[in-house]
């Protein structure tokens, strides 16, 4: 069954990509002869949760659309996978060819780690509000462990108004903060992400990250002080990056979808351009 998009589109389109038993559930907006676009969500999204700047991507390219290891309609024996073997999953999605990678968050930190392993998988990456690691992630670890543990305490709904109500969401609109679709995710899949992909559970990526020569674009929202600091020390070590800033903070894209989504076209297309 095809679940509607959080999404101002009717995508008659839309087709379904059979589910392997060791994949990730995929949806293909199909268009040929277009670049292929593989969309990555944050942490308590899905697939759903592109809202309107995935509309707007629609325009140009072929998308793939994904639910990460925890999350949406993924299989529950994936819940516990570590970002590495999610990177490859990533690709895998892909259909096993090279495609351009878009990661939010969570989602970008697992598109590193696909194209660390396999970079001649990966035509382009972008990286929304992405972090690259710690140096010392102890204490960052102990802090996933407890929002786990709080998740299952005391439940999915709960979890997301605290998620939704710090200052790195509250600028989203509602329709695109995609609220019903984050509660389509099971809250044990979610916790189970948090204990084994969080940020404290990743290693600290940049001499990895130096040895790539995959065009990176990091997009960081103008209000997002600690990911403009992250991002311009990582962008001064990578071979290939460039840097941009949009009006917005962590979810640059759905504060600003139009924006975000120009950046990354012109980003994509020069890509393709450069290959």
């Amino acid at each position: 069954m095809l679940r509607r998009f959080c999404s101002g589109l009717g995508w008659s389109a839309l087709s379904e990509q059979p589910l392997k038993p060791t994949g990730l559930p995929t949806r293909l907006l199909e268009r040929p002869g277009a670049e292929r676009v593989v969309l990555a969500h944050g942490f308590t999204q899905n697939m759903n949760c592109w809202h309107t700047f995935a509309d707007l991507l629609a325009e140009e390219f072929e998308l793939v659309f994904v639910d990460l290891p925890g999350h949406g309609l993924a299989d529950e024996s994936l819940d516990e996978v570590h970002l590495q073997a999610a990177g490859q999953l990533l690709l895998a999605a892909a259909g096993g060819t090279p495609a351009h990678f878009v990661g939010y968050s969570m989602g970008g930190r697992i598109a590193m780690h696909s194209m660390i392993d396999s970079p001649q998988l990966c035509r382009s990456v972008s990286l929304i509000g992405a972090h690259p690691g710690l140096v010392d992630p102890a204490l960052r670890r102990r802090e996933d462990f407890q929002k786990a543990n709080f998740l299952e305490a005391q439940g999915l709904d709960k979890f997301l108004d605290d998620w939704l109500s710090s200052h790195m969401f509250n600028k989203v609109a509602t329709a695109a903060r995609c609220v019903p679709q984050r509660l389509e995710n099971r809250p044990e899949g979610l916790a189970a992400s948090l204990r084994s992909r969080g940020l404290g559970s990743q290693e600290h990526l940049d001499l990895s990250l130096e040895n790539v020569d995959v065009p990176i674009l990091q997009l960081v929202g103008q209000s997002d002080t600690r990911f403009i600091s992250l991002a311009s020390q990582l962008d001064l070590k990578l071979q290939n990056s460039s840097l941009r800033l949009i009006p917005g903070h962590h979810a640059a894209h759905l504060e600003s979808p139009v924006e975000a989504a120009q950046v990354i076209a012109e980003f994509v297309k020069s890509s393709k351009t450069e290959s």
